[in-house]
């Protein structure tokens, strides 16, 4: 099965949203496209804007290569992410599982504001998750002496 061709990923500058945005590029591949949304409710659009320049400066390889969509919404993070999945019809929504600044007092809630409200899935990434997934998956093995398929 192929992985999904768009994935939206809410995004606030923490360690852990890049951590949801990376493998959110690793989960569609070279065929799949990410939204990365950061939310700026009153805080205003220069924040998201910057924030999202700078995860462009620090990109590695692997975001570089990717086709990466950046928009910065001027809405609570749990709507704006919403909003963008709809908009863009995004397979998956994916989310860092421990934020700072508006999503680390609140990642509980937007998590759940995400689960009650959004019709996709909503994943959670751990820290170090992008590391681990790969792609594609491997065959499952043969048991012993089992004949070919």
């Amino acid at each position: 099965m192929a992985g999904p061709g768009k994935i939206v990923v809410g995004y606030d500058g923490s360690q852990a949203a890049l951590e949801a945005v990376r493998w959110a590029v690793r989960r569609v591949g070279k065929r799949g496209r990410v939204v990365v949304v950061y939310a700026c409710g009153s805080q205003g659009e220069e924040r998201g804007r910057a924030e999202l320049e700078a995860l462009l400066l620090e990109a590695d390889n692997l975001l570089i290569d990717a086709d990466l969509e950046l928009e910065v919404i001027p809405d609570s993070p749990a709507r704006a992410i919403i909003e963008a999945a709809e908009l863009h019809r995004a397979e998956e929504i994916a989310i860092g599982s421990r934020g700072q600044g508006r999503l680390s007092s609140a990642v509980g809630s937007v998590c759940q504001e995400l689960l009650q409200h959004s019709d996709r899935p909503v994943l959670v990434v751990p820290p170090g998750a992008a590391g681990r997934l790969s792609s594609p998956r491997p065959s499952p093995r043969r048991a012993r002496g089992a004949a070919p398929a």
